[in-house]
């Protein structure tokens, strides 16, 4: 038999009887078999046997409840044993209903099913639609318009047989659905005459009464509604949510509340007509017309006193005193409130007027919960926040009650998006908002059903943005411009989520995704104003690397090498220039990277001397940051190979192993000197120290210091190796320097300096001695190294030299003068006494040194072989041929030349 039984229904319950072997016996009436309940919610009844030869007995709900059933055969007697049977749990339940068990909606509404009854605690309800072309429904109830018609929506409650494995239904019920268009639109307004200073809801309905706000104001395409009124100063209209900060649309607003400020007339318009014409003529209007409708509203003002005009309904007499009074209507009432005073004491007596009147209509109002930055406004209530509604009851002139009895009844349209429970007095009502979409509250009088209102909550979002989806390792920048009730601004209040899929900053608003899944994000502005929104984690499906222009160094000035990470998946992240996180906020990278070189550097392994490491920078990103860790040395500084880089996101969870792809980066080692420390003395006044590094290296490198008693000068570089000459200038002994010299030289490739400290020191007697290194092999050596320089250095001279000669024979060497005389050929006659011959002795100023000078030329002429010349001569050139334009006296040849000849001793 089932276990469960629907109350007032009926199922049937077999007895099987077995013997000792466990073999079937039929049943018979010997066996005094009885089926037994534990409480009476249930009750049994025989009614016989079935073909299988086992009792059959009927099993009645009588109450709702839970009890056992047990079978017993035998009745003790005469030595008989009773047996009985295991006892088995049977449930009685309340029949499932639904409500309401008629809906009327328009295309693209929708309405939720009140669910009551049914087997508990572990039976599931299931829903089906007759039609589905007409309208659908989903796994909670909620019916959703399509197209016009009528169709059946049937539920179910169904459970598992635990004997059987068999679905069982246990009860179920149905409800019609209706889907029709609205061929015309009313105004229901509880009263047409107002008094002034009071309010009335007003809603739209169809032509039928079920065509309410419940079957419209929930469309998807909405419907527009457009209230006006002829005179603003007459009567306005009051938004519900206006003083939250929240406006509402015109799409679907079939509801709003007018109020009375001043006597007179007015009329009040409704148009409506769908936001989305459809091209099918019965969509959600007939025809799809617009819709139109007028009321005319009369306010009148309440009965006041005129005089006295002290706003005051009570009057104040001095004894035997008399005065006029005067009111502002010419019928009504009126209490006159008499106070006497006696001669004795004082004695005091009034009147009250009460009035007992029925109750002609409800509104609901929401008293404030919330505010929004200034110059900001919402479009709905935000998702998770709490209001409550004060009800307001009013006689037929629109006044207030100061007390009632009623009790009121409530009901949404969706019980899914908002929960609804009554306050702490029979005017009150608590509402949270759990979902975004649009709900009709229907609320009514429990003694008066006719006395009901309406109130459309239309929910979303009070956080943006909303529901939202990003990559892991993405982030989002979450904002609210809801603020509490008092309106400070300058209050924002504090996010947090739920679990450790996001890591959220309190203050800032920043989430970033740091696991694979879905939070819910709260945002907390008091005790009493929460609201949250949902964001999922997606896993990242690409990481993508940017390579800048610049390489990878060792130098220790070198700058760390940045190569931005991005991250693509599923969802969006916001720009990181948008906001940054806060001080401290830590970010751990969802990715790795990882470098080598390429070729590999013999002994030389690239984590030892490059650190790679994910790092998050605020307005920047994600980025791999490469470093370097270890101090230059002779087989890295001769490395010739490059950096490859690739971000590798780990498997992890639902996260899937993603590759960037090797990139390659340009490398330069810093260079690398063996000698650090050198020692210069009077006796070895210089030096060479070798520089190693790649080719592009050593040849920018660059003398950075200017040491004033070295010469330094660098050497070609050869087979990844350039030599530094160091040279004591000797100036440097007039003053030998007691702290080293510092001689740097630099390298821009990789923004690095090698240092080398030079000591001078004076050695022996003071003398300097001849220098080691200016023999034959250091001559050599220094030659080879440095042949560049010196044969640079000769050719400059070379050029200045031949300059210098020319310029000199230019400015300074013989030239040919032309002259008048007439001997100036050879054999014409000699110039006259006006003429003399050129001599190179010059006259002693006494006489005295004409010997002396004659015995000079004497031997001169000896020594080069010829006679002083005379005064008459004839030159020669030396083949005895006269040469014109030769000079008066002919120069005897110099030694080693061809014509010279020894003087005859």
């Amino acid at each position: 038999m089932v276990d469960r039984v629907e109350l007032g229904g009926t199922l049937e319950a077999e007895v099987i009887a077995r013997d000792a072997s466990g073999y079937p016996l039929p049943a018979h009436t010997l066996m005094d078999l009885t089926l037994n309940p534990q409480a009476n919610i249930i009750t049994t009844k025989y009614l016989g046997t079935n073909n299988n030869d086992n009792a059959i007995y009927e099993v009645v709900g009588r109450h709702v409840g839970d009890t056992t059933l047990r079978a017993s055969a035998g009745n003790g007697p005469m030595g008989d044993s009773v047996i009985h049977s295991q006892s088995k749990p049977v449930q009685v339940f309340p029949p499932l209903t639904l409500q309401p068990k008629n809906i009327t909606l328009i295309i693209g509404a929708n309405y939720q099913v009140e669910t009551k009854g049914g087997p508990y605690p572990d039976a599931t309800v299931v829903y089906s639609m007759l039609n589905e072309t007409i309208a659908n429904t989903s796994h909670t109830g909620v019916i959703t318009a399509l197209s016009l018609g009528t169709t059946i929506l049937t539920a179910q409650a169904i459970s598992i047989n635990k004997e059987n494995g068999a679905t069982v239904v246990y009860s179920q019920d149905t409800v019609i659905v209706n889907v029709v268009p609205l061929t015309s639109i009313h105004i229901h307004a509880p009263l047409t005459h107002l008094e002034t200073g009071t309010t009335m809801p007003l809603y739209a309905i169809g032509n039928e009464e079920d065509q309410n706000p419940l079957a419209y104001a929930t469309a998807l395409p909405p419907l527009l509604f457009e209230w006006t009124v002829s005179n603003k100063q007459v009567a306005t209209f009051n938004g519900i949510f206006k003083k939250n900060g929240i406006i509402e649309s015109k799409e679907n607003n079939g509801i709003v509340q007018l109020s009375a400020e001043q006597t007179g007339r007015v009329t009040v318009t409704l148009k409506v007509k769908p936001v989305i014409p459809s091209s099918f003529p019965n969509f959600q209007l007939t025809d799809n017309a617009l819709l139109t409708d007028k009321l005319e509203v009369k306010v009148f003002e309440s009965l006041k006193l005129q005089h006295p005009d002290d706003g005051s309904s009570n009057l104040l007499l001095s004894p035997e005193a008399e005065t006029k009074i005067k009111t502002n209507s010419t019928t009504g009432q009126a209490t006159v409130i008499v106070t006497v005073e006696e001669n004795f004491g004082v004695t005091q007596s009034i009147a009250i007027l009460v009035e007992v009147k029925k109750i002609t209509y409800l509104q609901a109002g929401v008293e404030v919960f919330m505010s929004t930055l200034p110059g900001e406004s919402l479009s709905v209530v935000p998702v998770g926040v709490t209001m409550m509604l004060h009800l307001t009851y009013h006689d037929n002139r629109g006044r207030i009650f100061h007390a009632t009895n009623s009790q009121p009844t409530f009901r949404p349209s969706r019980y899914d998006l908002i929960d609804v429970k009554r306050g702490g007095t029979n005017d009150t009502l608590q509402v949270t908002v759990r979902g975004t979409g649009q709900t009709v509250l229907h609320i009514w009088n429990e003694k008066d059903s006719l006395v009901s209102g309406f109130l459309r909550i239309n929910t979303g979002h009070g956080i943006f943005p909303h529901k939202t989806v990003i990559p892991l390792g993405g982030h989002i920048c979450l904002s609210s411009s809801i603020r509490s009730p008092d309106g400070e601004a300058d209050s924002p209040g504090e996010w947090s989520s739920v679990g450790d899929i996001l890591q959220l900053g309190t203050d800032s608003g920043i989430a970033f995704g740091q696991q694979i899944g879905r939070s819910v994000v709260s945002y907390k502005v008091s005790s009493s104003l929460t609201t949250t929104t949902e964001i999922s984690v997606s896993p990242i499906t690409k990481i993508s690397l940017s390579i800048p222009t610049q390489s990878i160094t060792t130098g220790e000035e070198s700058e760390p090498y940045l190569a931005m990470v991005t991250l693509g998946g599923e969802g969006s992240m916001s720009d990181e220039s948008q906001c940054k996180p806060a001080e401290g906020f830590h970010v751990s990278p969802p990715f790795t990277c990882i470098v080598a070189f390429s070729p590999p550097i013999p002994q030389v392994d690239a984590k030892e001397v490059l650190k790679a490491s994910a790092v998050y920078m605020a307005k920047k990103g994600y980025a791999c940051e490469i470093s370097s860790v270890s101090s230059p040395s002779a087989l890295l500084a001769k490395g010739q190979a490059s950096v490859i880089l690739e971000a590798v996101v780990v498997s992890r969870g639902q996260q899937g192993e993603v590759r960037s792809g090797q990139v390659t980066i340009p490398f330069y080692p810093a260079p690398f000197a063996e000698v650090s420390e050198v020692t210069l003395t009077n006796e070895v006044p210089s030096t060479s120290i070798e520089i190693q590094g790649t080719f592009e290296v050593l040849g920018t490198l660059e003398i950075a210091s200017d040491v004033s008693h070295l010469d330094l000068s660098l050497g070609t570089a050869e087979s990844n190796k350039r030599p530094l000459m160091l040279s004591l200038r000797d100036s440097v002994w007039s003053e030998i320097p007691e702290e080293p010299l510092i001689v740097a030289i630099s390298s821009p490739y990789t923004r690095s300096k090698i240092e080398v400290s030079v000591k001078v020191e004076q050695v022996g007697d003071g003398y300097c001695a001849a220098p080691r290194d200016l023999g034959i092999i250091n001559l050599l050596v220094t030659f080879l190294t440095t042949y560049d320089r010196l044969l640079i250095s000769i050719a400059c001279l070379v050029l200045t030299v031949a300059c210098i000669v020319i310029s000199y024979h230019a400015l300074f060497g013989p030239g040919y003068k032309q002259t008048q005389q007439t001997g100036v050929f050879a054999n014409s006659p000699m110039p006259g006494p006006a003429m003399t011959a050129f001599s190179p002795n010059r006259p002693s100023p006494s006489g005295s040194g004409s010997s002396g000078a004659s015995g000079g030329m004497d031997s001169l002429a000896k020594r080069l072989d010829y006679s002083p010349s005379p005064q008459r001569i004839t030159l020669w050139s030396v083949n005895n041929e006269p040469i014109y334009g030769a000079p008066p006296f002919r120069r005897g040849a110099y030694e080693d030349s061809p014509t010279y000849r020894s003087s005859p001793k």
